[in-house]
């Protein structure tokens, strides 16, 4: 049976009456939101364009709103930065009554900071304020033009606005068309990880959360000091085969600072280089890393056969409860519905630089692996290797040497119904595979469709060209999903074991729409997105921001892992509503092949990492590292569109930490002006992420069942939480609201457990 949760009332002392429904829906007239393109009052019509004859009720500067809650603009600037003029009316209330004959009344307006221009006519700004007379029983115009940016998160203008008998505030937000990036630190200076960030996971650290990172490890000298590079002075010495050495630290997002998190000192264990293993969250919250890196020269070293975990509760933070019995070199690790964890692909070995040997009986193309193992968290057993399963079928392959790559993208899909099987797809070079999961069947529940889904264009996605794919937000109840590919190898290249410096990437992107009410044999399979993305990229990622959105951002337009030139610094914005993508900010530091990008609880993403190359140019021999221990932060667009809700409370508790069920329905409470009935809430799963693939991205839209204001700018609101672990796998997640303007809350911290209805 479905439990309820409901909140008490909230009893802060925040110096807000209660006001009736009539009295709010006044308040919210004053609160303001315009466009470049025209002005929105209180969830009216916007004016068609600038200068347009408009039917706007008039700002009152004066009245009770004044004393309630500030008024707010929302001015919009273009990809060029540029903004456009916007009509604000403006009114006194108490020349309404007075007669034709009355002396107009002198209305003063200055800006605080000077971030916006105002005037009364759109072509001539005043630098030192306008100076507006209203006559009586009419409005005048002010003309508020955005000029720069502010700081994200606050409003970058007020306007104060005075007349002899009362002075009222206008808060003003200017968005910019793609956001902007920064650098990481408090100070907007890039952060320095003091580690090359190859991995990345967010994870839960008592009441809150860290993120944690590794990467190979730098060569020392005998004291422990880092060596440097005898060809680049100002770099350290890389050993990529550095076997059984490891380089993981731990970033506080309170305090930005990182601690060593080696991995020593816990029982049994030895240093492992798990860099280039796969790695999801345990549905306790824990993370769990399979295979690892695997040096062609020294095959009987088993850093690749290890299934290792992080704690990052414990002091020593590393564990190995299982080895799999085989190396797998870029394997997926996928939480799947009933807990267990899915181990699937990889390689026994990496590949060469020299095209041929990779051809060879032994070589990498012929050494990836057709199977899959299982790893129970309950009991700590795993699948043996002898009794591993097989993933595809190599009779739909086009030919014998056509094989399964490395870092495949697995993702669980809901069935049709509550108490259907759910589904799984596998999403690798230029096609998909489709499954159900059969818990019944033990350690091979993944039962195949025989059909291959081949997407329009040639190239492959995956390693050694990867580009990034995604799972689009899940709609509550909804039986149709869609997966989304972005970059890779160009879409006319048809040899995908063709691996040069020189060779191009692709700027289209393609869908996998999957229908759990078909037969999945029968399923519709790839589309292209009728027009791309503004870059062709490769080596790239993509991340599910706090709206649903999804940010591409990195990559090169030429080359593959190893080699790979022509770094892409402008970001992109693929909107799942209208499946369009828009140019966005170019991030500060070129980010190539072995660098991450992170959902953070604040509703940015961290990008980091990036070694540039792992090789030399062919044509100079001159290194192509060029690795960063930097990191920097997107702040998408919507932190700079109005002011932010925020949940208060979830549940009846203001933990930092709310553990929920399944099938449950929850009520949270929230403050913010842009809320209303249409506001929505969502699940997004901690990531986890490398190369491209982020192994638990996930974003759920959750059922509202009931949204009530109890006073003004404070709602309670009523939601299901997803049916089954199929929707939302357990685990940790992070809930926000999103108010009716698109701008999301801050994240609170929720557990997802299995143990409640499913």
């Amino acid at each position: 049976m479905a439990k309820s949760s409901r909140l008490p009332e909230d009893n802060s002392p925040d110096g807000v009456p209660h006001v009736s429904p009539v009295t709010r829906r006044t308040l919210l007239a004053g609160a303001l939101s315009a466009t470049a393109s025209g002005l929105l009052l209180g969830g009216a019509s916007r004016a068609s364009a600038v200068g347009a004859t408009a039917s706007l009720e008039p700002l009152d500067i004066t009245g009770p709103e004044a004393l309630l809650g500030r008024r707010w603009i929302h001015l919009k600037l273009d990809e060029n930065g540029r903004g456009l003029p916007v009509r604000l009316p403006l009114r006194v209330p108490g020349l309404r009554s007075a007669s034709a004959s009355a002396e107009p009344t002198e209305i003063r307006v200055t800006s605080t900071t000077g971030l916006t221009r105002i005037g009364a006519a759109p072509d001539k700004p005043e630098n030192d304020g306008a100076t507006l007379r209203v006559a009586a029983g009419s409005a005048s115009d002010l003309w508020v033009t955005p000029r720069r940016l502010g700081s994200p998160g606050v409003p970058a203008d007020r306007l104060e606005i005075r007349t002899r008998r009362a002075t009222a505030v206008v808060d003003v937000w200017i968005e910019p068309a793609g956001g902007r990036w920064f650098g990481a630190d408090r100070d907007h200076q890039l952060l320095d990880l003091e580690i090359v960030a190859v991995h990345a996971a967010l994870v839960r650290k008592g009441d809150g959360a860290e993120v944690v990172m590794w990467s190979p490890a730098r060569d020392r000298d005998d004291d422990g000091n880092l060596k440097p590079d005898p060809d680049r002075p100002d770099k350290w010495s890389w050993t990529t085969f550095h076997m059984g050495a490891l380089e993981a630290r731990a970033l506080d997002l309170a305090t930005l600072k990182t601690r060593d998190r080696p991995m020593t000192g816990g029982a049994g264990v030895k240093p492992r280089n798990v860099f280039c293993g796969g790695h999801a969250h345990l549905p306790d919250g824990k993370l769990l890393v399979a295979g690892g890196h695997v040096d062609p020269a020294h095959l009987d070293l088993d850093d690749a056969v290890g299934v290792h975990v992080y704690d990052p509760n414990a002091a020593n933070a590393w564990s190995r409860p299982a080895v799999m019995g085989v190396r797998r070199w870029y394997p997926a690790v996928t939480t799947m519905p009933d807990g267990r964890m899915l181990i699937a692909g990889g390689s026994r070995t990496a590949p060469a630089h020299e095209a041929a040997k990779n051809d060879l009986p032994k070589g990498y193309w012929n050494q990836i692996n057709n199977d899959y193992q299982i790893y129970n968290p309950a009991d700590g057993s795993l699948t043996p290797r002898s009794e591993a399963r097989r993933l595809i079928d190599p009779e739909l392959l086009a030919s014998p040497k056509d094989k399964l790559a490395a870092y495949p993208n697995v993702f669980v899909l809901p069935g049709k119904t509550a108490t259907s099987l759910p589904l799984v797809a596998l999403v690798e070079t230029n096609r998909a595979w489709l499954y159900q999961y059969d818990k019944a069947k033990g350690d091979a529940p993944l039962v195949l469709a025989p059909a291959v889904y081949t997407m329009r264009g040639k190239g492959s996605r995956s390693y050694p060209t990867y580009g990034s794919n995604v799972l689009l937000p899940l709609k509550p109840g909804a039986g149709k999903h869609r997966i989304l590919v972005v970059g890779g190898q160009h879409e006319g290249q048809t040899k995908h074991r063709d691996i040069t410096y020189e060779q191009k990437s692709t700027a289209t992107a393609e869908i996998l729409d999957v229908d759990a009410f078909q037969p999945l044999s029968r399923q519709k399979g790839w589309r292209r997105i009728e027009r791309g993305m503004k870059h062709p990229r490769v080596l790239c990622d993509s991340t599910l921001m706090a709206d649903g959105t999804v940010l591409v951002s990195g990559g090169t337009e030429k080359g593959w892992g190893d080699m790979n030139r022509v770094p892409v610094l402008a970001s992109e914005i693929f909107d799942p509503v209208s499946e369009t993508f828009r140019l966005a900010d170019s991030a500060l530091t070129d980010r190539r092949y072995h660098s991450v990008a992170l959902l953070q609880p604040d509703g940015t993403v961290l990008k980091a990492g990036s070694t540039g190359g792992f090789a030399h140019d062919p044509d100079t021999n001159e290194s192509l590292f060029d690795e960063h221990t930097t990191a920097e932060r997107y702040y998408p667009p919507y932190l700079y569109r109005g002011p932010r809700p925020a949940i208060t409370a979830v549940a009846g508790a203001n933990d930092a930490w709310t553990t929920l069920g399944y099938d449950t329905e929850v009520a949270l409470q929230a403050r913010g002006v842009g809320l209303d009935a249409q506001s929505k809430v969502a699940l997004i799963r901690f990531g986890s992420t490398t190369h491209g693939n982020n192994m638990d991205q996930r974003y759920v839209w959750l059922r509202t069942t009931a949204q009530d204001s109890d006073a003004y700018e404070r709602w309670t609101i009523q939601f299901r939480t997803p049916e089954t672990s199929a929707v939302a796998p357990a685990g940790d997640y992070m809930l926000v609201v999103v108010d009716s303007t698109g701008v999301p809350s801050s994240s609170r911290f929720v557990h997802l457990s299995q143990g409640s209805t499913d």
